[in-house]
């Protein structure tokens, strides 16, 4: 279940309420005790925030929650049937569908009976994307049959051209001999074009050089074709795993790319730009995009913790480690830094981030 927090310009962070139900938005469940995707996306048009969640325990499997503009006050919400539970951790929106996905990351309560994690990698589960009308009041869902299966966190954007409908993703294929949780599987660069006419899917790879996770867009281009995306850069495959050693082979983050997301781009999904962090220095979340006053363009921000080499993370002491902000140009990741703060503490892995105008952070 979401919960309300209350961040304040002193820098206090307060809890306002725990296992939230946003006024009875978020029904309970027995399992999971109520939950709301862990992404949604907000209408730069309407105003409207959507939200593709799923239920673990009862059908229907997906709810689409749309609340009002600038507010958590439920508009509707809409059940969305599908075979078994999966995962749906992230969705798309465009000017007149929400963008639901169906792929094969199963949660199977069976699998704890076998002392397994109740999410996994299922192929044979078949992969669709769907398109819920935003003025339905009831499941009209349109389902696309995908070619390949695999497994979509993170979806980049969608949009509507004439007939179709183009959703971006980071899409990973999963090694089906080893446990999804268990080993890191890359993610890349992809392009759904669904044909609105014939129902057929084309799928294709926009960049199956760079592995790259947590794709940010300014907010103001959902629903909307953009010429770029930014997303974290992975370093390396393994990671210090020391403590949790779940899962077992994880990533390091080091820096941020820049993608072409030009439909007039002959080489569209090409690395525009990229800001590689120093040796040692790692990214501990997201990148975030922040629009430059009074012109166009935008910053990205991201904080990084430098991990001094041949440190044990077990001997890890308050002042070992160290954290920065670090504020890049858009227009000139390459460049490097145009801003610097150190903290004062570490930051750990956060991954997930936010910009909040200093306005709307209470006294």
């Amino acid at each position: 279940p979401p919960s309300e927090i209350a961040v304040h310009q002193d820098g206090r962070v307060t809890t306002l309420e725990a296992k939230c139900s946003l006024d009875g938005a978020v029904p309970y469940e027995l399992l999971s005790g109520g939950a709301l995707s862990a992404h949604g996306r907000t209408c730069p048009e309407m105003g409207e925030r959507v939200h593709v969640s799923y239920s673990s325990s009862a059908a229907p499997y997906v709810r689409v929650d749309t609340f009002k503009a600038d507010s958590w006050n439920l508009k509707k919400s809409v059940g969305v049937n599908v075979e078994c539970p999966t995962m749906v951790h992230d969705c798309a929106l465009t000017r007149n569908y929400v963008v639901v996905l169906d792929f094969p990351l199963t949660i199977r309560s069976t699998r704890l009976l076998q002392n397994q994690f109740p999410v996994e990698y299922e192929p044979g589960y078949g992969a669709r994307i769907g398109l819920l009308p935003r003025n339905a009041d009831s499941d009209t869902t349109s389902w696309f049959e995908c070619h390949k299966p695999g497994v979509i966190l993170h979806t980049v954007n969608a949009f509507e051209t004439d007939d179709q409908v183009i959703l971006q993703v980071l899409k990973s294929e999963p090694d089906t001999t080893k446990g999804y949780l268990s080993d890191y599987s890359p993610s890349f660069l992809c392009e759904y074009t669904l044909d609105l006419k014939t129902g057929s899917v084309q799928e294709s790879c926009l960049n199956g050089n760079d592995i790259i996770e947590f794709p940010v867009l300014p907010e103001t281009s959902t629903g909307r074709p953009t010429s770029h995306v930014y997303s974290s850069s992975v370093r390396a495959i393994g990671g210090p795993l020391k403590v949790l050693q779940q899962p077992t082979t994880g990533i390091l983050l080091g820096g941020i790319t820049k993608h072409s997301l030009d439909q007039n781009d002959f080489e569209r999904g090409r690395c525009i730009d990229r800001f590689t962090l120093d040796e040692h220095w790692y990214g501990v979340t997201e990148p975030t995009v922040v629009p430059k006053k009074g012109g166009e363009g935008e910053y990205v921000l991201m904080i990084a913790t430098r991990v001094p080499e041949g440190v044990d993370i077990m001997d890890i002491k308050d002042d070992t480690l160290t954290s920065q902000i670090i504020l890049l140009d858009g227009d000139c990741l390459s460049e490097g830094p145009v801003w610097t703060r150190k903290l004062p503490y570490h930051l750990n892995y956060g991954l997930h981030s936010t910009f909040l105008d200093w306005e709307k952070l209470l006294p």
